[in-house]
């Protein structure tokens, strides 16, 4: 239990707010595991060397298994906690019974008599403290985290590789675990190899802390350039509001001289194409979902301004289990780039009879949401050679696109972006947040 209990509690803790059930169930699964890890530890240090590491082997797999019921996390997030916990555990094992042999010599060779767990619990008491409020620093925020998914497929193979090390040195070399921690040298080495191993982890753990710093700054900036893009559509707007007014004025002195005149007929038919005008002018509705309209209606606007056929079917619900500010810069982003490269259709080939479209499908069913957005394009943009896009708006590569992605990823999705025979075609299929 010394030599479990602080790994497995301080292992837990970096997934407080990520219980698949209740404390109370999570607390009695706890339990039952720490049960069968008592008769593990039993059965290995009962049995010979080969035997104990087949029984860390299975004890290993029912400590995994438990995280997978009891916690809902990627596994290869759950693999690198328990990997790397794991790792400084054994060292706490081999540094106490190094404590052991300086302190109660007579007992070193025996196998876990209570000077091993008083050596033990001194030690973890050295290694822990220090360690958890490193650990809650600069793990906690990248385990809470739920971006970068993917990443964790691999990142834990990296103390996968360090616990490798670990069991070759206490099982597969012809001398014995007791025989190694007793020398001082060698846990004066396997303390270097741990300490490098946490420079490689806090190496990442950093990283993965300034990706999501810079997410979040894309974000805003994508955010304040919806804004931007919003201001503007008010913008223009107001002054087709101020030309209405003052078009108003010269249209009543016409009228008023029809009225004089006695041209009533005249008045009558002038009065119908007036009317006519204005019903052609009314704003279209393509969704009751307030922010998926208010970016369409705008993206609409830009495009019939730029002589851009421009033609949306969409079929959502009120409310979208997603929020605004993620929806508005997934699709804002996205019809932004489909308008700029029909622009720049329109500008190269000057063809006004060939004229640039974009075409949106937007649904909902069964909690997933798809989105289709086809348009027409001259010249295919550059990609770096993972295949990202290369901006044309500025130097390296597009934040928009990206945005999207890092979007469509966290709520576990499939983004596609394709350029076929003069169109480009942007496919997105993810699930709703529950």
């Amino acid at each position: 239990m010394v030599n479990f209990l602080p790994f497995a509690l301080l292992s837990l803790y970096h997934f407080k707010n990520m219980f698949r059930f209740g404390k109370a169930k999570t607390i009695l699964l706890f339990s039952g595991l720490s049960v069968i890890q008592v008769i593990m530890g039993f059965t290995a240090t009962f049995n010979s060397g080969g035997l104990t590491a087949v029984v860390t082997t299975v004890g290993y797999i029912i400590y995994f298994l438990f995280y997978i019921i009891a916690v809902k996390a990627h596994p290869g997030k759950i693999l690198f906690v328990l990997l790397a916990y794991s790792n400084i555990g054994n060292l706490t094992v081999m540094s106490g019974k190094c404590l052991e042999n300086m302190l109660f010599p007579a007992y070193a060779m025996q196998r876990n008599r209570w000077t091993f767990s008083l050596c033990n619990i001194i030690v973890d008491f050295i290694i822990l403290i220090p360690m958890f409020i490193y650990a809650r620093k600069n793990f906690t925020p990248i385990i809470q985290d739920k971006k970068y998914k993917s990443s964790w497929k691999y990142i834990w193979l990296i103390p996968g590789t360090f616990h490798v090390t670990w069991y070759y040195l206490l099982y597969l070399v012809p001398l014995t675990p007791t025989e190694i921690a007793i020398n001082p040298i060698n846990v004066l080495f396997l303390l270097a190899i741990n300490l490098g191993a946490i420079l490689v982890y806090h190496i990442v753990a950093n990283f993965m802390i300034t990706q999501t710093k810079i997410s979040v700054l894309k974000e805003e900036a994508n955010t304040y350039k919806l804004q931007q893009l919003q201001y503007k559509n008010i913008e223009a707007k107001i002054m087709d509001a101020r030309r209405a007014k003052h078009n108003l004025r010269h249209q009543a002195i016409i009228m008023s001289a029809y009225l004089e005149d006695g041209k009533l007929d005249e008045l009558k038919a002038y009065l119908e194409k007036y009317a006519h005008r204005f019903d052609s002018e009314k704003s279209v509705i393509y969704t009751t979902n307030y922010t998926v309209n208010s970016i369409i209606s705008y993206y609409s606007y830009i495009a019939e301004y730029n002589n851009i056929d421009f033609d949306a079917v969409i079929d959502v619900p009120d409310f979208l289990n997603i929020p605004s500010e993620k929806l508005s810069i997934m699709l804002g982003n996205i019809l932004e780039n489909s308008t700029d490269a029909c622009s720049d259709a329109l500008k190269q080939t000057g063809d006004e009879s060939n004229k640039p479209f974009i075409n949106i499908h937007m649904k909902t069913k069964s909690n997933m949401l798809f989105l289709n957005v086809d348009n027409s394009y001259v010249n295919k943009p550059d990609t770096d050679s993972n295949g990202n896009l290369i901006s044309t708006k500025h130097a390296g590569l597009g934040i928009g696109i990206d945005s999207v992605k890092e979007i469509v990823n966290e709520n576990g999705g499939i983004f596609e972006l394709s350029f076929d025979s003069g169109i480009c075609r942007t496919s997105v299929i993810m699930a709703l947040q529950d």
